[in-house]
């Protein structure tokens, strides 16, 4: 079975371009909202969570302190993709638990390169 990534946006197009470009390599499962992916995330199966920061109701930055908290979710690996990309958004993403911080348009051979890397690194330190 393919490592399963939830990928959280609001915005239906953006998140279709990502489930076209990473489908094949990775079960993918999609959320519209932080409260969605919650749900989601608390089955406790997602390797990877790619996050949105700039969405109604939920922002990602909650989102991600709230998967976190969460013990089926908590060692999920966290990669906030946004367009907010000062240097003050990053560190704040980082601080609030992303382990990984891309901003978009994302260039889609890195964002695959990075999702392995970090599915490598994780799988090790599960051994």
């Amino acid at each position: 079975m393919a490592d399963k990534i939830l990928i959280v946006d609001d915005n239906d197009a953006v998140r279709k371009m990502l489930v076209t470009a990473l489908s094949k390599h990775y079960n993918i499962v999609e959320a519209a909202s932080g409260e969605q992916a919650l749900t989601i995330a608390a089955q406790g199966d997602v390797r990877l969570v790619l996050l949105d920061i700039m969405m109604p109701g939920m922002d990602g930055l909650e989102t991600c302190l709230r998967l976190r908290r969460n013990p089926h979710s908590c060692h999920s690996i966290i990669v906030m993709l946004t367009a907010r990309d000062k240097e003050d958004d990053v560190v704040n993403g980082l601080k609030m638990g992303a382990d990984d911080y891309l901003t978009k348009p994302v260039n889609f051979s890195e964002l695959k390169a990075r999702i392995d890397s970090h599915l490598r690194r994780q799988w090790r330190d599960l051994q």
